[in-house]
């Protein structure tokens, strides 16, 4: 893969992959497993040429949140992209708001 990409990179959101709530335990994480592995599965989906990915995917996220080291380390990262964002957001409604008072002024002026 790319430099710098892990092989967890595409499991951007491996609760949603699973449909399991952050705060899910083992047991409901292996029972979303199940469910979703049925749905997904390459011998249940032979027409489906990226089952297998899918598959792959749904299992790496399995074993990513039923590790804990794993899936502290990815609820971390995930609470810091997810608070950069808030931030950006915020400083955007901020410089819009500028350029609305600024704007303002000088259709005012104009």
């Amino acid at each position: 893969g790319a430099v710098g990409k892990s092989r967890e990179d595409d499991l951007e959101d491996a609760y949603e992959l699973l449909g399991v709530a952050e705060e899910a335990d083992d047991k409901e994480i292996q029972g979303a497993f199940r469910k979703g592995s049925l749905k997904v599965h390459p011998d249940r989906n032979p027409d489906d040429p990226e089952a297998a990915e899918k598959f792959d995917r749904l299992t790496r996220a399995k074993d990513l949140l039923l590790d804990p080291a794993r899936r502290a380390d990815f609820d971390r990262k995930r609470k810091a992209k997810r608070e950069l964002e808030q931030r950006f957001a915020q400083e955007d409604e901020k410089r819009r708001k500028l350029r609305e008072d600024l704007e303002g002024r000088e259709n005012r002026s104009a």
